[in-house]
Parts: structure tokens; sequence; C-alpha cells
């Protein structure tokens, strides 16, 4: 299974619509898992996750954990069909039930990895990567181990006369991912199509079909126009030159040393320099845990109790635009972090013909983006006084 997690078995179920394109998952990736494990065939609602019979939904609903494989006794695709208790959802029914300890003590331990080393690069990293790129791209690799732990917890009360003394289960499950994903985000930016641009000599464009679009004008020079009062006309800076005193802001010198070389649609070829820069080797770096102890009480012949807890931590260090620039590497990184936990509790009764279950859960589900190395910056760093800071 892709990155060690059942979920992915959901692209190949009867009426699932997977994209048509396998895009890579990790753990912890609520967004992309979400996505490439497909959704109800013609496209209609948003997919409804539970484990356990309690609610496994993020925000957006998105999965809030995707738990790995040895975790998982039991999983279930429902496309259509829905009974009263999941009419809230109208995707798919995506339900997991994980698994208990036994009479008898089991472990598991596995272990994926994959390298980017035997992976080819696309047309357009082979023509827009430079060395720091493609050796960032050889970099790619990922860890990923889960841990699993079950069996019977014997009381001191636990055995009378010839039952059996096995009344209590345990099963543990820890898993860790830690991914380095370079050329996952594929997309282009616009950059400074020159070093004199840099320097507010924009006289390069002016060479470009139709250079009129691209005359920069003095904003100081606005004045009514003598031959139409009802508009304004201002003076074009001549040779499209910025004089250097014009260039008064003090955080452009921090920002022209951490800009990236265009490497397509470059001017010098006539070409307008939109989207100039691919980040065909952009870094996405993700690592995560997951962690989760579930307990199963045999009370009696007609009473069962069930609790379990997980818990899942997720930080992903992508859409760094600044990361062929070594001392600006992860500057501008969203540096994601989620994290979810769950409990569970469950009980079984049983009387006669009549069964009762009851069960109470909870689940939290939260994200935000902290962009970590901007706090090591000040104001001063970026040429504003120093009371600033």
């Amino acid at each position: 299974m892709i990155s060690n997690m059942p979920i992915m078995l959901t692209r190949y179920t009867a009426g699932v619509n997977p994209s048509t394109t396998q895009s890579l998952v990790s753990q912890g990736f609520a967004d992309g898992t979400t996505q490439a494990a497909g959704g109800a065939l013609g496209g209609v609602g948003s997919n409804n996750y539970s484990i356990d019979g309690a609610t496994n939904n993020g925000t957006g609903r998105r999965i809030a954990a995707s738990p790995n494989a040895d975790m998982i006794e039991e999983m279930r695709v429902e496309s259509s069909n829905f009974d009263a208790s999941i009419g809230h959802g109208l995707g798919l029914q995506i339900s997991m039930m994980t698994r208990a300890g036994a009479n008898q003590y089991h472990r598991a331990v596995n272990y994926q990895y994959w390298t980017n080393r035997f992976n080819a690069l696309n047309p357009s990293q082979r023509l827009t990567f430079t060395a720091k790129s493609k050796e960032l791209y050889d970099a790619g690799r990922s860890h990923n181990a889960a841990f699993t732990l079950g069996g019977p917890l014997t009381l001191p009360f636990g055995k009378r006369g010839n039952q059996d003394p096995h009344k209590l289960f345990f099963f543990a499950n820890y898993s860790y991912v830690n991914d380095f994903i370079p050329g996952k985000n594929q997309i282009s930016s616009t950059v400074p199509a020159s070093a004199a641009e840099l320097d507010g000599d924009f006289s390069d464009l002016l060479k470009l079909p139709n250079p009129a679009q691209y005359q920069i004008y003095d904003p100081l020079t606005v004045r009514p126009d003598p031959a139409n009062p009802n508009r304004f006309i201002r003076t074009p800076f001549l040779n499209n030159v910025i004089p250097a005193e014009r260039i008064v802001n003090p955080l452009f010198k921090l920002y022209k040393q951490m800009l990236p070389k265009p490497n397509q649609n470059l001017l010098e070829n006539g070409v307008t320099p939109t989207g100039n820069y691919y980040r065909g080797g952009e870094p996405d770096k993700p690592a995560s845990s997951l962690f989760a102890g579930r307990v199963d009480c045999n009370i009696s012949d007609s009473n069962r109790l069930l609790i379990r807890g997980s818990g899942n931590t997720f930080l992903e260090g992508v859409n760094d635009w600044t990361y062929e620039v070594p001392e600006f590497a992860g500057l501008h990184s969203l540096d994601r972090t989620r994290y979810n936990w769950g409990f569970v509790g469950n009980w079984t009764h049983t009387t006669g013909a009549t069964v009762i279950d009851t069960q109470v859960a909870t689940n939290r589900f939260f994200q935000d983006d902290l962009f970590k190395r901007l706090h090591e910056y000040k104001q001063t760093d970026m040429g504003l006084s120093g009371y600033h800071d």
C-alpha cells in the first residue's frame, strides 16, 4: 500500500472515481491523501470517514488521521445506500475498525523506503534544473516505519475456577514517517528577468513585441491632461529606467539577495518573461508521528467494553520558493503543522435477543502555518529603524 495506508485501497473499490494521476501521499497529508483516495462516482458530495464508529473527519471533509495497515483490522467503503446514521455525508462512507489484542502476544514491525535516485526527471525539469536542483532532487527519499504490539492483560483477580483468565486485552501502535519530496509541487513564478531589472533598468522590456504595454511611468508626474480635463497623464521614465535614488524601500535590498535566477521564458529569446522561474525541485518535507492504544474488556458474557485513544502530529515544510539560494532556504516555507487526537468508549450489552450498543467519542483536528524561519529576522534586518524591534 502507498505509504502503508489502507485508505489508498479506496481507489480500487467499485463506485469510486480516483484521480487520473497518482499523487504522492504521506502519513499526515490530509489534503493529498484525501484527494488521492478518490471520491464518489460522478463527484457527488464529499467523503465521510470513521474509525471504530467514531468520526475521523478533519476540516473541509478531509481525513483527520490515516492509520497504517497494521493498526487496521477491517475497512469498508460504501458508495451508495447509506443508512440514517451516516446520512450527513453524500460522498463515500469510509469506515475502519482498529485491531484488538488477542489471547497471545503478537507484534509487528514494518519499514518502507523509496529514493528519487531511480526516478527520471520530467521534460521541464531536464531543461531548467541547475546542479543544485538536481542534487536536491536526487536526495529525495522516504522513511516509513510502523510498530505494533498486542496481547492479553492478566489481572491478579482475573482467574476464577476454570474460567479463562484473559478478560482484558490491549493493542498499541506507533508509526513514524519522515519524507523529503523535492519536485512534488511544480509551479512557476515570475521573477525579475535580468540583473539590470533588479537595479531599476527595464529597458530590455521595450525590445519585446508591443513594447508600450511595458512602459513604466513616473507616478510623481501625474497631472491633468490639457487636451481633456477629465483625464490625467504621466511622464514615462526615460528609457524605462527607474533612477536609483527613487528605489527607497529598505526591504528591497534583502529581497534582491533571495531571488532565484530565471530558468525559462527567457527575455533574451524574445519571450514575455511571465512564469519565468519553474520551481521543479521545490522541496516538500513532511514528518509525522501516529500513535494509538486500545483496551478491550470482556466484563461478562453479556457486557463488553472498548476504550481507544489515538493522536497524530504532522509538520510539513512546503512552498519554499527560495530553496535554491542557500542562505534563504526555508525562509518562505509554510511549515504547515497539524495535529489530531481522538478518544472513543464503546459499551456493548446483550440481554436476550436485544443488543444495546452505546458509544461516546470525541475528535479534534487542528491546522496552522508557522513560517518558522521568519522569526529569525527583526525589523532592523529589513532596513527599518531600531525602535521598530
